[in-house]
């Protein structure tokens, strides 16, 4: 650390004094300044190099004799009353010769490992040890000055060390540290065509650098992030340790370590959540992957995100099939996925107490369960962490409290049992004016609106629906479907007109916000 602290400070100081130089080149005489820093940088650098030679010397330089006394006399000799005694046995001079069934195969089939894989030079291993510190502390500039400028100045390291896999992974790393995903992808795909491709951990990095390009670029589809996705399959095609394809192997007296990386099941994971998503949750093959890949990530390591994002795929599938409650097959395993849900969502929330998110999804799983109190009892904590609380949790779960407190949505058999009238219809309130404060969306100002009428407060709902019906100009069915529970709620308050025509008014400015400005005559 010594020498990369002077070295890198005689770099600085002699690129200042080469700026000096050039700056007064056409002057007759240099300045003395100049002169100054040049001396300076030269001190540095011999500075540097003393304490690269300290590194590089052997240990027994720092120790005195009295620290360490040593009698080889006095060892001979004991050694020798050890031998006669017969407390060990002398080893033969020579070395038995290597039986032929174990020497290498004169035209092996396959290379060896030094082959295809570059290793840096032994002596280089603390130098290394210091460059992988410097990417632990974030400090990706001094990594590409000791591999690059300090190698050639002082030979910091060898060549061959230059040229190792791990050097050339330590750049790639320090350049995505830098967030120059282009330059590290570059970097990685020489690294396949000039050494090999056989590196794990190099098609894990070059995931990683697609994923995260994609994700600055604000790109949420899943053709941004097919890159990614290819780069993290080739890094999973790797064998490793429990792999089903190793079954050949003898029995281990040890339980085998677990290993991996819980980061890469978690980003494929939410690449295979992308495609589901896109396709309406109709995909399962895509929720089945995601399921699968956000377990092996729990099996790593336990995470309240993974636990979250499992509970969330399990949902999206039930969601998919039928409500009925007909004691059927489907309505089983619908039953089913939803404990799954739950259950995961519980141990993210024993693993996340700060989020209100993670309670947001047990109050609606519990809520489809038909768990009353525990959704109510939930939903409370929720509401005492509405500042944190987004606008796509907020206007969700806004819509299952509203489906589950009017019996007019309820399906076959969930009348009485799970959907009761107004049975959530203020918690859906609380969270509907939630969402518009995070957000001044139609759709919140709908299920707000069709809460209020749940609820009995018929005029606030016809100015709420007024608000969705000005606020939906790019969704006619919506507009529709507002406009016809308006009317329904004008006409339920006797004596009071107005409301029905703030209702008509807001339904002719949305129709003529549909048309369009009408055409411009030219001869005007």
């Amino acid at each position: 650390f010594l020498f990369a602290v002077h070295a890198l400070e005689s770099y600085g100081v002699q690129a200042e004094a080469r700026l000096s130089v050039e700056a007064s080149a056409n002057a007759t005489q240099r300045h003395p300044a100049v002169e100054a820093a040049e001396a300076a940088a030269d001190g540095l650098r011999a500075r540097a190099t003393k304490f690269l030679d300290l590194a590089r010397a052997a240990p027994d330089i720092f120790r005195g004799s009295l620290s360490s006394p040593s009698f080889p006399e006095l060892e001979a000799l004991s050694r020798s009353e050890r031998l006669a005694r017969g407390e060990f046995v002398e080893p033969p001079a020579e070395a038995p010769s290597t039986p032929a069934a174990w020497q290498p195969e004169r035209f092996p089939a396959f290379a060896a490992p030094a082959e295809i894989h570059k290793e840096p030079e032994e002596e280089d291993a603390i130098a290394l040890q210091c460059i992988d510190m410097m990417l632990y502390f974030g400090i990706p500039s001094f990594v590409r000055f000791l591999i690059s400028a300090a190698s050639e100045a002082y030979g910091f390291l060898a060549p061959r060390t230059v040229q190792s896999e791990r050097c050339r992974l330590q750049l790639i790393k320090a350049s995505m540290l830098s967030a120059d995903w282009d330059d590290a992808i570059d970097q990685i795909h020489k690294l396949f065509k000039t050494a090999s491709d056989r590196l794990q951990e190099a098609h894990v990095l070059l995931g990683e650098c697609h994923y995260r390009k994609a994700t600055a670029a604000g790109t949420r589809t899943s053709a941004a992030f097919a890159p990614a996705l290819e780069a993290f399959g080739d890094a999973l095609a790797f064998f490793g340790e429990g792999d089903s394809r190793m079954g050949g192997q003898l029995p281990q007296t040890q339980p085998a370590r677990k290993v991996g990386d819980p980061v890469l099941h978690l980003r494929v994971a939410s690449i295979y959540y992308m495609l589901a998503e896109e396709s309406g949750f109709a995909d399962a093959e895509a929720m089945e992957k995601a399921v699968e890949h956000y377990k092996r990530s729990l099996e790593l390591a336990q995470t309240a995100e993974a636990w979250r994002n499992a509970g969330i795929c399990q949902y999206r599938q039930a969601c998919l099939l039928n409500r009925d409650l007909d004691g059927s097959d489907n309505m089983r395993r619908r039953q089913g996925l939803l404990r799954d849900a739950l259950r995961f969502f519980t141990e993210a929330n024993m693993l996340d107490r700060g989020r209100p998110q993670v309670n947001a999804w047990l109050v609606t799983c519990s809520v489809e369960l038909g768990m009353v109190q525990v959704a109510k009892q939930t939903l409370r904590q929720v509401l005492r962490c509405r500042t944190d609380l987004d606008y796509a949790s907020a206007f969700e779960l806004a819509g299952v409290l509203l489906r589950f407190s009017d019996e007019r949505r309820a399906a076959q058999g969930e009348r009485g049992v799970l959907v009761l009238d107004g049975r959530y219809a203020s918690e859906a309130i609380a969270l509907a004016r939630i969402a518009l404060e995070r957000q001044d969306s139609g759709q919140a100002h709908l299920v707000l609106a069709q809460a209020l009428a749940v609820q009995g407060e018929l005029a606030a709902a016809v100015e709420e629906f007024c608000a969705a019906v000005e606020r939906l100009d790019g969704d006619a069915a919506r507009q529709d479907e507002a406009m016809q529970a308006g009317r329904e709620c004008a006409r339920r308050l006797v004596g009071e007109p107005r409301y029905a025509v703030l209702l008509e008014e807001a339904a002719v400015a949305a129709e003529a916000a549909r048309r369009g400005p009408p055409p411009v005559d030219e001869d005007d």
